[in-house]
């Protein structure tokens, strides 16, 4: 039987709407590869770019301090996650409030030039099973005449899990957040480096939600970074 010139087949439908079914069905295969491989590039590179961060101000500071301010809290800030050992340091060191204003005689003897050292810097990474990286700013009063290290029991009380519980002379030190996915923060002083410090950091995020395939293994995604850093101040 002939049909009409702008009339289609039963069968003509069908097979143009199956062809349109199977396109539509890669187009959005691909669609959502492309979404789910964004979303795990973007994921990668924030915890990259959160890793080189911390490292970029940790190695500044402590590049600037005198070694013989720098004391480390290792033995007891180890915890077993997953089935492995990790290390949440502290590290704290003398330094000063403002390094470029050398006129201010608040930071520097304006005729040695030596720097006055009236803040100590303290990063710790919490005990919390999800670590977090805090960056303490404490300003004794008045500061040390000399580049020392801040007293035992004044450390001992400036790296609590929740930072606004850390004290120093009665008041909380201002600080900031600089990581809310702390793994592992390892810090020993080096033995292929004398006077200088090796760091290991390794942060661990969750993948974002839809990003693993169904019977995906790897839940989290990890960076991880060492880095070795000599302080350079040799004033006394």
């Amino acid at each position: 039987m002939k049909r009409g010139q702008s009339g289609f087949s039963l069968f003509e439908l069908v097979v143009a709407m199956g062809i349109f079914s199977i396109v539509s069905v890669l187009v959005f295969s691909f669609f959502r590869y492309g979404t789910r491989a964004f979303h795990q590039a973007a994921a990668k590179h924030g915890l990259q770019t959160e890793a080189l961060r911390i490292a970029e101000s940790l190695q500044k500071e402590l590049k600037r301090t005198n070694e013989s301010t720098v004391d480390i809290v290792h033995d007891s800030r180890a915890l077993s996650l997953d089935g492995q050992t990790v290390h949440r340091d502290v590290i704290c060191f003398a330094t000063l409030k403002n390094w470029h204003d050398r006129l201010n005689t608040n930071n520097f003897d304006l005729e040695s030039r030596a720097p006055l050292w009236n803040r100590y810097m303290v990063y710790y990474a919490t005990m919390e099973p999800k670590g977090r990286l805090i960056k303490l700013r404490v300003d004794p009063a008045p500061p040390p005449e000399a580049p020392t290290r801040l007293g035992t029991t004044d450390l001992s009380r400036l790296y609590y899990d929740n930072p606004q519980a850390n004290r120093y002379a009665g008041s909380m030190p201002s600080y900031s957040v600089l990581s809310p996915n702390v793994q592992d923060f390892d810090i020993a002083r080096s033995s292929s480096s004398p006077g200088a410090f090796d760091i290991s950091l390794k942060l661990k995020q969750k993948h974002p939600k839809g990003s693993v395939e169904p019977g995906a293994r790897r839940e989290f995604d990890f960076y991880e970074l060492q880095l070795t850093v000599r302080p350079e101040n040799s004033f006394p």
